[in-house]
């Protein structure tokens, strides 16, 4: 079965490349421009996880993870950003962010390989395992 992706981002470049990296790793890619939609394709389709940047409009990536531990059954999200700021990587570690990365890292070829192997390491949504 062909695990799906959500990529977050307002920056639609970023969304293009890491769905094009992605797919060439054999992941299903979905996007949203904010995290208010991001929450509504979570809820439509509970990927098997989020790639999620902080800092966008309507809803910002910090926003996006508090309202996501209400969601039954939450994807691993991982932070993709250009911020250096200790303070953000550790306050979307404290929200429920699981490993925090760079744009330049996600957009690595080995970042495919590299969440390949992440989430081989995570357990399902637990939905899916009922599903």
């Amino acid at each position: 079965m062909q695990r799906h992706i959500l990529v977050v981002d307002d920056n639609v470049d970023v969304r293009t490349i890491l769905s094009r990296r992605l797919s060439q790793n054999g992941f299903r890619v979905s996007t949203a421009a904010d995290g208010a939609a991001g929450l509504e394709a979570v809820r439509r389709h509970t990927p098997c996880c989020v790639l999620l940047d902080l800092m966008m409009p309507v809803m910002d990536g910090f926003a996006f993870l508090a309202a996501l531990q209400a969601h039954p059954a939450p994807p691993p999200v991982f932070v993709v950003t250009h911020s250096d700021d200790p303070g953000a990587r550790r306050r979307a570690q404290q929200l429920g962010a699981g490993r925090v990365f760079t744009k330049s890292e996600a957009f690595e070829r080995s970042f495919g390989t590299m969440l390949t192997e992440l989430l081989h390491a995570a357990p399902p949504p637990a939905a899916a395992m009922a599903g």
